[in-house]
């Protein structure tokens, strides 16, 4: 694990800030832009102390005194219901970059839109069968509501009978039923993505979309 600490923290009579990632998982500069604001949030009279939780992203971290002083965090294993949590913030960095770069080679940076897991969201209960044939819609979003619905592709299988959903946490959602959607949580009201076999299908306001030639999302899938 590498660890970024802030700096400045202490001119404010707070403690400073240790934030613990794992290189292969995420990027440095991504840890020290996080390091910079937890820096500016503290100069503006913010403070944080142990056992607090805070949102980043899409995730949550939850703040813990080290035995140098800093205050280091915990997130969420991503791959458990209920979630454990694991020190360090490998898995926030990583989600939030991957959030806000496919968004961008889709629709304009301004439309990123990143719910939090502890929100709701609406899936068909087919969807651990899907196959990875999932439709993911966002409608308005409403306090806990993130506006997310997942449904399967299946034939016959009606989204409009309420018997055939099931309300749940994006992060239950996520880690329990269909993995492949995380990527795409970032995007606004009004865009429906198809994900197949083959390179995921935009649309935004029922027009189709096209991925931006050379980007990460048009080389990765």
């Amino acid at each position: 694990m590498n660890k970024i600490y802030t700096s400045h923290c202490k001119e404010f009579e707070h403690p400073e800030f240790c934030l613990q990632f794992d290189p292969d998982i995420a990027l440095a500069t991504d840890a020290e832009f996080v390091a910079r604001l937890l820096e500016s949030m503290v100069s503006k009279g913010s403070c944080f102390q142990d056992g607090q939780s805070m949102q980043l992203g899409w995730s949550y971290l939850m703040l813990s005194t080290q035995q140098d002083g800093s205050l280091g965090f915990k997130e969420a294993d991503f791959q458990t219901m209920p979630l454990v949590w694991n020190i360090g913030i490998s898995n926030t960095l990583r989600h939030l970059r991957l959030h806000k770069d496919i968004v961008e080679r889709v629709v304009p940076t301004e439309y990123l839109s990143i719910p939090s897991f502890r929100a709701e969201c609406v899936v068909c209960n087919e969807l651990k069968n899907a196959n990875g044939l999932i439709m993911m819609v966002r409608q308005e979003e409403k306090k806990r509501d993130s506006g997310w619905f997942f449904g399967c592709y299946k034939e016959g299988h009606d989204h409009n009978n309420v018997d055939n959903l099931e309300r749940i946490s994006l992060y239950e959602a996520v880690v329990t039923h269909a993995p492949a959607c995380l990527p795409y949580l970032g995007f606004p009201q009004g865009m429906t993505i198809l994900l197949g076999e083959g390179r995921p299908i935009f649309f935004y306001e029922d027009k189709e979309l096209t991925i931006l030639e050379g980007s990460y999302l048009d080389i990765a899938i």
